[in-house]
Protein backbone atom coordinates (compact mmCIF):
# COMPACT_ATOMS: atom_id res chain seq x y z
CA UNK A 1 0.00 0.00 0.00
CA UNK A 2 1.56 3.10 -0.98
CA UNK A 3 0.50 6.89 0.42
CA UNK A 4 1.04 10.09 -0.57
CA UNK A 5 0.87 13.55 1.08
CA UNK A 6 -1.20 16.28 -0.98
CA UNK A 7 -2.36 19.40 -0.27
CA UNK A 8 -5.64 20.96 -1.75
CA UNK A 9 -5.87 24.75 -2.18
CA UNK A 10 -9.07 26.40 -0.33
CA UNK A 11 -10.67 29.81 -0.89
CA UNK A 12 -9.99 30.92 2.41
CA UNK A 13 -6.09 30.29 0.78
CA UNK A 14 -5.42 27.50 3.42
CA UNK A 15 -4.45 24.12 2.35
CA UNK A 16 -6.11 21.08 3.45
CA UNK A 17 -3.93 17.91 3.67
CA UNK A 18 -4.87 14.58 2.54
CA UNK A 19 -3.65 11.36 1.29
CA UNK A 20 -3.33 9.85 -2.05
CA UNK A 21 -3.76 6.26 -1.55
CA UNK A 22 -3.33 3.48 -3.88
CA UNK A 23 -3.08 -0.38 -3.44
CA UNK A 24 -3.55 -3.32 -5.78
CA UNK A 25 -4.38 -0.90 -8.96
CA UNK A 26 -6.96 1.04 -7.04
CA UNK A 27 -6.79 4.32 -5.98
CA UNK A 28 -8.58 6.59 -3.42
CA UNK A 29 -7.88 9.71 -1.19
CA UNK A 30 -8.53 10.34 2.35
CA UNK A 31 -8.76 13.40 4.51
CA UNK A 32 -6.38 13.70 6.77
CA UNK A 33 -7.70 16.36 9.16
CA UNK A 34 -4.78 18.73 9.19
CA UNK A 35 -4.58 21.78 7.47
CA UNK A 36 -1.26 24.65 6.38
CA UNK A 37 -2.66 27.99 7.21
CA UNK A 38 -2.16 30.98 4.65
CA UNK A 39 0.78 33.00 6.19
CA UNK A 40 4.61 33.55 6.72
CA UNK A 41 4.94 34.49 10.30
CA UNK A 42 7.23 32.58 12.81
CA UNK A 43 3.71 31.48 14.47
CA UNK A 44 1.90 29.98 11.47
CA UNK A 45 5.23 28.09 10.40
CA UNK A 46 5.89 26.83 13.05
CA UNK A 47 1.67 25.63 13.19
CA UNK A 48 1.97 24.21 10.07
CA UNK A 49 5.44 22.34 10.55
CA UNK A 50 3.40 20.98 13.56
CA UNK A 51 0.53 19.91 11.23
CA UNK A 52 2.52 18.28 8.43
CA UNK A 53 4.44 16.33 11.35
CA UNK A 54 1.02 15.08 12.57
CA UNK A 55 0.45 14.35 9.34
CA UNK A 56 3.47 12.09 8.11
CA UNK A 57 2.78 10.26 11.76
CA UNK A 58 -0.94 9.54 10.77
CA UNK A 59 0.41 8.45 7.39
CA UNK A 60 2.64 5.91 8.84
CA UNK A 61 0.04 4.74 11.04
CA UNK A 62 -1.84 4.19 8.07
CA UNK A 63 0.41 1.96 6.10
CA UNK A 64 1.42 0.24 9.43
CA UNK A 65 -2.40 -0.75 9.95
CA UNK A 66 -3.00 1.37 13.42
CA UNK A 67 -5.78 3.53 13.69
CA UNK A 68 -5.27 6.96 14.71
CA UNK A 69 -7.85 9.50 15.64
CA UNK A 70 -7.75 12.21 13.04
CA UNK A 71 -9.39 15.64 14.10
CA UNK A 72 -10.77 16.34 10.89
CA UNK A 73 -12.72 12.70 10.31
CA UNK A 74 -15.67 13.49 12.06
CA UNK A 75 -18.74 11.93 11.05
CA UNK A 76 -22.74 12.75 11.79
CA UNK A 77 -23.53 9.36 12.30
CA UNK A 78 -21.63 7.96 15.16
CA UNK A 79 -21.33 9.23 18.70
CA UNK A 80 -18.97 6.87 20.55
CA UNK A 81 -15.25 6.13 19.52
CA UNK A 82 -14.99 2.52 19.08
CA UNK A 83 -13.64 0.45 17.13
CA UNK A 84 -15.54 -1.14 14.76
CA UNK A 85 -13.96 -4.66 14.66
CA UNK A 86 -14.24 -4.79 18.30
CA UNK A 87 -18.15 -3.62 18.24
CA UNK A 88 -18.60 -6.58 15.66
CA UNK A 89 -16.83 -9.00 17.75
CA UNK A 90 -18.95 -8.23 20.70
CA UNK A 91 -22.28 -8.35 18.12
CA UNK A 92 -21.29 -11.85 17.36
CA UNK A 93 -21.12 -13.11 20.59
CA UNK A 94 -24.54 -11.58 21.35
CA UNK A 95 -26.32 -13.44 18.05
CA UNK A 96 -24.12 -16.42 19.39
CA UNK A 97 -26.32 -16.40 22.82
CA UNK A 98 -29.18 -15.81 21.98
CA UNK A 99 -31.83 -18.52 21.99
CA UNK A 100 -34.07 -17.05 19.37
CA UNK A 101 -30.96 -16.86 16.78
CA UNK A 102 -30.61 -20.60 15.28
CA UNK A 103 -26.93 -21.62 14.37
CA UNK A 104 -27.63 -21.12 10.51
CA UNK A 105 -28.26 -17.44 11.11
CA UNK A 106 -25.24 -16.70 13.18
CA UNK A 107 -23.12 -18.69 10.78
CA UNK A 108 -24.58 -16.42 8.01
CA UNK A 109 -23.56 -12.66 10.19
CA UNK A 110 -20.40 -14.26 10.72
CA UNK A 111 -19.76 -15.10 7.12
CA UNK A 112 -20.56 -10.84 6.54
CA UNK A 113 -18.36 -10.21 9.51
CA UNK A 114 -15.67 -12.28 7.98
CA UNK A 115 -16.25 -9.99 4.70
CA UNK A 116 -15.77 -6.76 6.91
CA UNK A 117 -12.71 -7.68 8.75
CA UNK A 118 -11.29 -8.84 5.09
CA UNK A 119 -12.22 -5.51 3.66
CA UNK A 120 -10.36 -3.77 6.91
CA UNK A 121 -7.52 -5.70 5.97
CA UNK A 122 -6.99 -4.96 2.87
CA UNK A 123 -7.65 -1.20 3.97
CA UNK A 124 -4.28 -1.57 6.54
CA UNK A 125 -7.53 -0.34 8.76
CA UNK A 126 -7.62 -3.32 11.17
CA UNK A 127 -9.04 -1.31 13.94
CA UNK A 128 -11.09 1.41 11.87
CA UNK A 129 -12.99 3.67 14.52
CA UNK A 130 -16.97 3.60 14.55
CA UNK A 131 -16.80 7.39 13.40
CA UNK A 132 -15.26 5.78 9.68
CA UNK A 133 -18.02 3.76 9.03
CA UNK A 134 -19.68 6.35 6.57
CA UNK A 135 -20.97 6.17 2.99
CA UNK A 136 -17.38 5.76 1.81
CA UNK A 137 -16.94 2.63 3.73
CA UNK A 138 -19.94 1.14 2.23
CA UNK A 139 -19.18 2.11 -1.27
CA UNK A 140 -15.97 0.51 -1.08
CA UNK A 141 -16.49 -2.48 1.11
CA UNK A 142 -19.49 -3.14 -1.67
CA UNK A 143 -17.19 -2.82 -4.86
CA UNK A 144 -14.58 -5.09 -2.90
CA UNK A 145 -17.26 -7.95 -2.52
CA UNK A 146 -18.14 -7.52 -5.94
CA UNK A 147 -14.88 -7.04 -7.91
CA UNK A 148 -12.24 -7.91 -5.43
CA UNK A 149 -12.85 -10.88 -3.37
CA UNK A 150 -12.51 -14.32 -4.36
CA UNK A 151 -13.44 -17.11 -1.95
CA UNK A 152 -10.61 -19.44 -1.18
CA UNK A 153 -13.27 -22.48 -0.21
CA UNK A 154 -14.35 -22.41 -3.99
CA UNK A 155 -11.33 -22.10 -6.63
CA UNK A 156 -11.09 -18.75 -6.09
CA UNK A 157 -14.14 -17.80 -7.53
CA UNK A 158 -15.62 -14.86 -7.29
CA UNK A 159 -19.11 -14.44 -5.28
CA UNK A 160 -22.81 -15.04 -6.79
CA UNK A 161 -25.26 -12.34 -7.35
CA UNK A 162 -27.43 -13.89 -4.82
CA UNK A 163 -24.65 -14.03 -1.64
CA UNK A 164 -23.20 -10.38 -2.75
CA UNK A 165 -27.11 -9.05 -1.97
CA UNK A 166 -27.42 -11.55 0.65
CA UNK A 167 -24.38 -10.16 2.53
CA UNK A 168 -25.68 -6.49 1.68
CA UNK A 169 -29.00 -7.17 3.38
CA UNK A 170 -26.95 -8.85 6.26
CA UNK A 171 -24.60 -5.70 7.16
CA UNK A 172 -27.46 -3.09 6.89
CA UNK A 173 -29.32 -5.44 9.60
CA UNK A 174 -25.72 -5.55 11.70
CA UNK A 175 -25.65 -1.54 11.35
CA UNK A 176 -29.51 -1.39 12.60
CA UNK A 177 -28.13 -3.11 15.34
CA UNK A 178 -25.24 -0.58 15.86
CA UNK A 179 -27.84 2.25 15.77
CA UNK A 180 -30.08 0.91 18.53
CA UNK A 181 -27.02 0.40 20.29
CA UNK A 182 -25.92 3.96 19.87
CA UNK A 183 -22.91 4.01 18.22
CA UNK A 184 -24.36 5.09 15.09
CA UNK A 185 -26.87 7.62 14.72
CA UNK A 186 -27.95 6.50 11.55
CA UNK A 187 -27.01 3.52 9.08
CA UNK A 188 -24.76 4.96 6.00
CA UNK A 189 -26.29 2.08 4.01
CA UNK A 190 -29.59 3.71 3.94
CA UNK A 191 -28.22 6.98 2.78
CA UNK A 192 -26.96 5.47 -0.70
CA UNK A 193 -28.50 6.33 -3.79
CA UNK A 194 -30.28 2.95 -4.85
CA UNK A 195 -28.10 3.15 -7.50
CA UNK A 196 -25.17 2.70 -6.00
CA UNK A 197 -27.10 -0.06 -3.95
CA UNK A 198 -26.66 -3.54 -4.98
CA UNK A 199 -29.79 -5.33 -6.86
CA UNK A 200 -31.75 -7.90 -5.91
CA UNK A 201 -31.04 -11.00 -8.75
CA UNK A 202 -33.90 -12.31 -10.42
CA UNK A 203 -33.77 -15.81 -12.01
CA UNK A 204 -35.95 -17.96 -13.90
CA UNK A 205 -37.14 -20.89 -11.90
CA UNK A 206 -37.74 -25.00 -12.66
CA UNK A 207 -39.62 -26.70 -10.24
CA UNK A 208 -39.45 -30.28 -9.77
CA UNK A 209 -42.28 -32.13 -11.34
CA UNK A 210 -43.55 -34.99 -8.91
CA UNK A 211 -42.30 -38.05 -11.45
CA UNK A 212 -38.69 -36.23 -10.88
CA UNK A 213 -39.33 -36.73 -7.12
CA UNK A 214 -40.21 -40.16 -7.19
CA UNK A 215 -37.14 -40.64 -9.13
CA UNK A 216 -34.79 -38.78 -7.11
CA UNK A 217 -36.24 -40.73 -4.00
CA UNK A 218 -35.52 -44.22 -6.38
CA UNK A 219 -31.88 -42.73 -6.57
CA UNK A 220 -28.84 -44.37 -4.94
CA UNK A 221 -27.56 -41.35 -2.59
CA UNK A 222 -23.71 -41.21 -0.72
CA UNK A 223 -25.28 -39.72 1.92
CA UNK A 224 -28.72 -40.72 3.09
CA UNK A 225 -29.72 -38.22 6.20
CA UNK A 226 -28.55 -35.76 3.47
CA UNK A 227 -31.26 -37.59 1.18
CA UNK A 228 -34.01 -37.50 3.47
CA UNK A 229 -33.77 -33.76 4.42
CA UNK A 230 -33.84 -32.61 1.08
CA UNK A 231 -36.73 -35.23 0.05
CA UNK A 232 -38.47 -33.56 3.55
CA UNK A 233 -38.47 -29.94 2.06
CA UNK A 234 -39.47 -30.94 -1.13
CA UNK A 235 -42.75 -32.89 -0.21
CA UNK A 236 -43.09 -30.48 3.20
CA UNK A 237 -42.60 -27.16 1.51
CA UNK A 238 -39.87 -25.95 4.34
CA UNK A 239 -36.88 -24.16 4.12
CA UNK A 240 -33.63 -26.08 4.79
CA UNK A 241 -33.08 -24.17 7.75
CA UNK A 242 -36.51 -24.74 9.51
CA UNK A 243 -35.63 -28.79 8.38
CA UNK A 244 -32.26 -28.93 10.40
CA UNK A 245 -33.68 -26.66 13.27
CA UNK A 246 -36.75 -29.78 13.32
CA UNK A 247 -37.66 -31.86 15.80
CA UNK A 248 -40.32 -34.55 15.40
CA UNK A 249 -41.58 -33.38 18.81
CA UNK A 250 -42.53 -30.36 17.38
CA UNK A 251 -44.83 -31.54 15.13
CA UNK A 252 -48.45 -32.15 15.38
CA UNK A 253 -49.96 -34.60 12.66
CA UNK A 254 -54.23 -33.82 11.89
CA UNK A 255 -55.97 -35.24 8.72
CA UNK A 256 -55.70 -31.74 7.53
CA UNK A 257 -51.42 -31.38 7.67
CA UNK A 258 -49.08 -30.86 10.12
CA UNK A 259 -48.20 -28.27 12.22
CA UNK A 260 -44.90 -26.99 13.39
CA UNK A 261 -44.25 -24.61 16.33
CA UNK A 262 -41.65 -21.88 16.15
CA UNK A 263 -40.65 -19.36 18.26
CA UNK A 264 -43.24 -16.92 16.65
CA UNK A 265 -46.05 -19.02 16.27
CA UNK A 266 -47.50 -22.21 14.53
CA UNK A 267 -46.68 -22.72 11.05
CA UNK A 268 -48.98 -24.78 9.40
CA UNK A 269 -48.26 -27.21 6.25
CA UNK A 270 -50.05 -29.72 4.51
CA UNK A 271 -48.38 -33.25 4.57
CA UNK A 272 -48.04 -36.14 2.56
CA UNK A 273 -48.83 -39.21 3.97
CA UNK A 274 -45.16 -40.72 3.15
CA UNK A 275 -43.13 -38.27 5.19
CA UNK A 276 -43.15 -40.29 8.54
CA UNK A 277 -41.05 -42.70 6.24
CA UNK A 278 -38.59 -40.31 5.77
CA UNK A 279 -37.58 -40.93 9.37
CA UNK A 280 -34.32 -42.06 9.96
CA UNK A 281 -34.60 -45.87 10.56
Amino acid sequence: MNITIRTRLLRNGNQAIYFDCEDSGRRWQERSGFYLIDGYDAKTKRLNRDAMDKAVDLRSRRILGLEAESPGDKSETTVKGAYFSEWLDGYLEEVRKNPMRNRGYYNNVRATANLVTAYLKKRRRPRMAMKSVNAGFIRGFLRFIKEDYRHHYHGDKPLSDSTIYAHQLRLSQILDHAVRDGVLRSNPLRSLHKRERLRKPSYDRDYLTREELERMGNAACGNDDVKRAYMFCCHSGLRFSDVKALCWKSLRFSKGGGERQTSGGRLQRPHQPHLRDLRHP
